[in-house]
């Protein structure tokens, strides 16, 4: 009998649907934020756009890895982190190799993407605890 819950968290320990939800809305929160941002920039002329679309992934995957967590109710930092990588992989091959799956490291940087990972894994921790 006490072996049933020894077994409890080492079956289905991430949760799919969870991060492809965290992921489609971080992709999702990205490219609204770049609309606007687009929009501000030719309403304005303002030349300041390029500093602030680093901070925009960050945010977009932070909150898709609370979201991601949130739906879970398990492992945060795991799922935010998945949701993460699973951004970096959808960019580098979609956005920025041509589907060139030999070009995906060099396409993005690796420091970009420790950070979207860390910014993923920083909202899971959230989304548990919150």
């Amino acid at each position: 009998m006490a072996s049933s819950g020894s077994n409890e968290g080492l079956g289905g320990a991430i949760s799919v649907g969870a991060v492809l939800r965290g992921t489609l809305f971080s992709l999702g929160l990205t490219f609204v934020a770049s609309v606007c941002l687009a929009v501000a920039v030719a309403a304005t002329e303002w030349g300041g756009e390029l500093a602030l679309i680093p901070w925009f992934s960050h945010l977009s995957i932070a909150l898709g890895g609370l979201l991601a967590a949130r739906a879970s109710r398990r492992s945060g930092w795991l799922h935010g982190a998945l949701v993460g990588g699973a951004y970096f992989l959808v960019a580098a091959l979609f956005f920025q190799g041509g589907l060139d799956v030999t070009g995906v490291v060099a396409a993005i940087s690796f420091p970009r993407m420790l950070g979207w990972v860390a910014a993923g894994a920083l909202g899971g921790v959230l989304g548990i605890n919150l």
